[in-house]
C-alpha cells in the first residue's frame, strides 16, 4: 500500500508547487515507517530488509511525483533542468525526466544535451528520458526525436548497422514513444514497423522471450492507435495495408484470407500467439475507430455472442473487447443499468440456473459476466469523465456497491478464487471509472467507499489494487480539486493507456503493461476551476451562479439533454467551456455580474 501510493498521489498534488529556481529541487523520499497503535510507536523499517528491486519502481513514481507538483507555468528553462543531473543518478531521476516530458519543460533542452541522459547506466533513467521527450515533441514528428527511439527498434535499424539490445521496458518505452511522436500523422512507415513489432513474436507462445515481450505488444498496439487517432470516420487509413484484417488476425487468431495475404504479412501466420498479439490488437482498432461509430468494425470486435464462441475467449480478453466496441460507438453509451446489461449475452443474461449447471461452469460464466459488466463501466467512466453526469456516477456506485458486496463472500474451490479475482478486478476498473466522472470535486460518497477499500485486508498486500485505489482518490482531488478531465480524442487514448484495466501484481511487475504509462492521464488533465474573490477583502469566497449553457450535454443531474440555465455554488468545476454561454452571479450579496464567455 505505501509503495503505490506515489501513483495516486502524483495526480492529487499535480500542479502546486512553484520552485524557486536558485535553490536545490527537493526530491522526497518514501516513509517506510509504521505506528503500531494504540501506544502510537513509530517503528522504523531498513530498506535493507526488502528485495534489492521491490523499491526500484516506487522510488520512479515518487521521482514523476515530484517533477509534476510543479506548476505548469513555472519559469523552467534548460539551465535549470541541468543544475538537475546528481552525481549518481537512481530511478528517481528517470521519473523526474517522465514528469518534465509530461510538463513539455523537456523540450527546452537541445539535442546535444541528450546523449548524456541516454548513456545513464540506470535503465529507468535512459527510460525515463526517452519517454519524457517523446511526451515532450507528442504529435510534431521531431526527425531527431524519431531517430533516437529507432534506435532501440529492430526493424528500423538496418541490417548493416549496430541494433542497440536494450533492455525490455527500454523497448517498449522507444515503442510507444514512436506512436506519441508521430500521433495522429497517420505516417505508413511507423505503422508498418509498429505492426511488425505488435506481431513478431506472436508464434513464440511457449517462450519466455515472448512472455517478457507482452508488454511491448500492448505498447505497440497503443502505438498505432495513437498515429491513426480516429482517422477511419474521415477515410481509409492506407487503405492498402490492410491494418483493420491484419489486426483482427492478431487478435482472434484467425488465417488471413488468401486475398489479403502477402509474403510480407507478420511471419507468414496462419495462427498468433494471442496473449502477446490480442490486448495490443484490440487497443489499436478501438483507438483507430475511437467515436467513428463505425457499427460493422464494433460487431467484429465483440459480436459473436455465442455460447461456444465466449467460452472460448478470456474473461479479460473479454472485457477489452466489450471496452474496444463502446468507444467505437461513443455516441451509444448511455449511464444506465438497462445499457450496462445489453452488453452481456443472451445465454448468461437470462439462461443462468446455477442447479443445472456444473460448479466450475457456474463460475466461468460468473467471470465472463463480470469481465463485460467491468468493460462497460469503463466505458461509461471514459465518456463521462470529468462531467460530474449524477446518472453515470449513480450507475458506477451501483454496480461497485454490488461488486464490494460479491467480494466479501469466502471462495472456497479453485475457480471461486479466480472468479473473486475477476470481482477484485471490476472493483478496480469501477472505482477508476466513477473517480474519472467526479474528477476534481471531492465526492464524498465515493471517497468514504474508496478509503474503505484501500483499508480491506485482502487489498492492503495487493501492489495493483492499491496502485488503482490510490489512482482513483487521486483523480477525486485532482490537483487539489484544481482539475478535472476532458474527453477529446487525445484525451481519451492517454486515459485508456493510464487507466488500462489490469494493474500490476507487485511492484517489480511489467509483464502486460509498463508501470511508466500509468501516468499519461495529465494528457487529460483540464483547468476548469472558478474560484470568486471578494473585492473588500482580497480572499475566497462562496458565491451562487448561474450558467447559461447550449448545445449537447455531459453535464445535467438527472437527464441526457442540457437544460438551458444550471445552478451552482463557487468555488467550483465548471462544465467544458464549449457548452458555456455565459456565466452569471446570483447572490443579493454581491453586483449581479455577468460574463459573456462566448
Amino acid at each position: 500500500r505505501t509503495m503505490s501510493q506515489v501513483v495516486g498521489q502524483a495526480i492529487y498534488s499535480y500542479g502546486t508547487y512553484r520552485p524557486d529556481v536558485a535553490q536545490p529541487f527537493p526530491f522526497e523520499s518514501i516513509n517506510l515507517s509504521i505506528k503500531i497503535l494504540p501506544l502510537k510507536r513509530i517503528v522504523e523499517i531498513e530498506e535493507e530488509t526488502l528485495s534489492s528491486t521491490s523499491l526500484v519502481w516506487p522510488n520512479f513514481h515518487m521521482g514523476v511525483c515530484a517533477g509534476l507538483r510543479i506548476k505548469p507555468d513555472s519559469d523552467i528553462n534548460k539551465t535549470w533542468i541541468k543544475q538537475l543531473d546528481p552525481v549518481e543518478t537512481g530511478p528517481e531521476h528517470g521519473g523526474l525526466f517522465l514528469a518534465l516530458g509530461l510538463n513539455g519543460s523537456l523540450s527546452q533542452l537541445t539535442s546535444t544535451s541528450w546523449y548524456g541522459y541516454i548513456a545513464e547506466t540506470s535503465g529507468l533513467v535512459t527510460a525515463g528520458f526517452l519517454l519524457g521527450l517523446a511526451i515532450a515533441y507528442r504529435g510534431g514528428g521531431n526527425i531527431a526525436v524519431v531517430k533516437l527511439l529507432s534506435m532501440h527498434i529492430p526493424s528500423l535499424v538496418k541490417d548493416d548497422l549496430p541494433y542497440s539490445s536494450e533492455p525490455i521496458i527500454t523497448r517498449a518505452v522507444c515503442t510507444i514513444g514512436l506512436g506519441l511522436v508521430h500521433m495522429g500523422s497517420r505516417d505508413r512507415r511507423m505503422v508498418a514497423a509498429l505492426m511488425n513489432e505488435l506481431g513478431v513474436h506472436a508464434p513464440n507462445s511457449n517462450t519466455v522471450s515472448s512472455k517478457n515481450l507482452d508488454c511491448v505488444g500492448l505498447a505497440a498496439g497503443f502505438a498505432i492507435g495513437f498515429i491513426t487517432l480516429g482517422k477511419q470516420g474521415t477515410s481509409i487509413v492506407l487503405p492498402d495495408m490492410d491494418l483493420e484484417d491484419k489486426l483482427y488476425q492478431l487478435m482472434e487468431g484467425e488465417p488471413l484470407t488468401n486475398r489479403n495475404r502477402t509474403q510480407s504479412d507478420i511471419g507468414g501466420l496462419s495462427h498468433s500467439n494471442l496473449d502477446a498479439t490480442g490486448p495490443g490488437a484490440i487497443m489499436a482498432l478501438a483507438l483507430m475507430f475511437l467515436k467513428t461509430g463505425d457499427k460493422r468494425v464494433a460487431k467484429r470486435i465483440y459480436g459473436r455472442q455465442l455460447e461456444y464462441h465466449i467460452n472460448s475467449i478470456r474473461p479479460d480478453i473479454l472485457l477489452l473487447r466489450v471496452l474496444a466496441k463502446n468507444l467505437i460507438l461513443w455516441d451509444d453509451i448511455r449511464p444506465t443499468d438497462i445499457w450496462l446489461y445489453q452488453q452481456l449475452p443472451e445465454f448468461i443474461l437470462h439462461d443462468f440456473d446455477e442447479n443445472r449447471k456444473a460448479s466450475w461452469e457456474v463460475q466461468v460464466r460468473k467471470q465472463a459476466k463480470y469481465h463485460i459488466v467491468g468493460g462497460g463501466c469503463l466505458a461509461i467512466g471514459l465518456k463521462y469523465a470529468g462531467s460530474r453526469n449524477t446518472n453515470a456516477f449513480e450507475c458506477l456506485l451501483k454496480q461497485l456497491d454490488i461488486f464490494i458486496e460479491l467480494s466479501e463472500k469466502i471462495a472456497v474451490g479453485f475457480q471461486e478464487r479466480i472468479t473473486k479475482c475477476a470481482i477484485s478486478t471490476c472493483i478496480n476498473i469501477i472505482a477508476t471509472a466513477s473517480a474519472m466522472v467526479m474528477a476534481g470535486t471531492g465526492n464524498l460518497e465515493l471517497f468514504t467507499r474508496l478509503s474503505k477499500l484501500r483499508n480491506l485486508p485482502e487489498n492492503i498486500e495487493n501492489y495493483g489494487n492499491q496502485m488503482a485505489i490510490h489512482m482513483a482518490i487521486g483523480l477525486l482531488y485532482a490537483g487539489l480539486g484544481g482539475y478535472t478531465l476532458k474527453t477529446d480524442n487525445e484525451s481519451i487514448a492517454g486515459l485508456l493507456c493510464a487507466f488500462y484495466p489490469f494493474y500490476p501484481t507487485s511492484s517489480t511487475d511489467n509483464h502486460q503493461h509498463l508501470q511508466s504509462f500509468r501516468h499519461f492521464w495529465t494528457f487529460a488533465l483540464d483547468s476548469r476551476w472558478l474560484t470568486p474573490f471578494d473585492v473588500d477583502e482580497q480572499k475566497p469566497c462562496h458565491v451562487p451562479i448561474v450558467l447559461t449553457v447550449t448545445g449537447d450535454n455531459l453535464i445535467d443531474e438527472k437527464t441526457d439533454i442540457l437544460p438551458k440555465e444550471i445552478q451552482m455554488v463557487a468555488p467550483v468545476v465548471l462544465p467544458p467551456r464549449k457548452y458555456i454561454s455565459n456565466i452569471k452571479l446570483n447572490s443579493p450579496e454581491y453586483w449581479p455580474l455577468c460574463i459573456n464567455v462566448d
